[in-house]
């Protein structure tokens, strides 16, 4: 790949791993701080509800009680986005697996490499040039891919706060790429440069790829059937009212669906504090 990752894979210049490590943190930290964010919205949520009983539980991460059908569509798009545009996590373990061992690779043209004299020395290269950029590389793509799904896609209540809040995250997502585009194209100076056309013109042969292949498309797949299993669970919980009643467990209503879905039902026992006030539709009587 062409990322900021790849060229710590090929060069031992310090410069470009602090610039490395400093996009590894950046997109970390704010990764990490938004689903703290979320998971702090579900600690603090019974405290800020007048209905709260004792029995009451707070929704998981904040998620609305009921969102429209066309919300709902694009968040299985966008879960599908996700899985697809995002893949650092996959690409990472298809590096490591590739690179796993000396046998699997036969280098070619070294000439790009800095560290060409040292391939023999395996070890060495494999730890500092193979996994260490790729752990780094499958730790943010986790993250970010923890923080799309929590904070983004199952947060959102309508199309605009989805698209909104998905792409923001989708250009954390691509700062690495960014940088590295930064390079190649000479806007960080033509040291740095030098070291993304490394990149660009690099080539490995590699043995026993096929059976790498097929054990990543496992993979996605099952990480893509994961996602969507607990997308459905969610949307099913949030249509026969299971999220309403966790927040609200002494609201006795014939239609959960009509508690939380931004619509306000002055009826009663809709718009009573047991129900918080239709989830908060009716907050103007609050």
């Amino acid at each position: 790949n062409e990322d900021i990752f790849s060229v710590m894979m090929v060069t031992r210049d310090l410069k470009t791993w602090y610039i490395g490590v400093l996009i590894f943190l950046l997109q970390c930290g704010l990764g990490i701080l938004l689903i703290i964010e979320a998971a702090r919205d579900s600690s603090s949520c019974a405290g800020n509800n007048k209905a709260e009983k004792g029995t009451q539980q707070c929704v998981p991460f904040g998620m609305p009680l009921q969102v429209p059908v066309e919300v709902t569509i694009a968040q299985y798009t966008a879960v599908l986005v996700t899985i697809y545009g995002q893949r650092d996590v996959l690409m990472s373990i298809q590096s490591f697996l590739l690179l796993r061992n000396r046998n699997n690779v036969d280098a070619g043209d070294l000439t790009w490499m800095e560290f060409q004299a040292e391939w023999t020395s395996w070890p060495s290269v494999w730890l500092f040039h193979i996994l260490l950029p790729n752990v780094l590389k499958f730790t943010q793509g986790l993250i970010i891919l923890v923080a799309s799904f929590v904070v983004v896609i199952i947060r959102s209540g309508t199309i605009i706060d989805l698209i909104r809040d998905f792409a923001i995250l989708l250009v954390i997502s691509q700062a690495h790429n960014i940088i590295f585009l930064s390079m190649k194209t000479g806007d960080l100076g033509e040291h740095l440069r030098s070291k993304a056309l490394w990149v660009s013109d690099a080539r490995f042969y590699l043995r026993g790829e096929r059976i790498v292949y097929k054990v990543i498309g496992f993979i996605h797949f099952m990480l893509l059937l994961n996602l969507v299993g607990i997308l459905t669970y969610i949307v099913v919980g949030q249509y026969n009212g299971i999220w309403m009643r966790m927040k609200y467990p002494d609201c006795d209503v014939e239609s959960p669906r009509l508690i939380g879905n931004g619509l306000c039902d002055d009826l009663d026992p809709y718009n009573t504090m047991e129900c918080g006030f239709d989830g908060g539709d009716c907050s103007r009587y609050v």
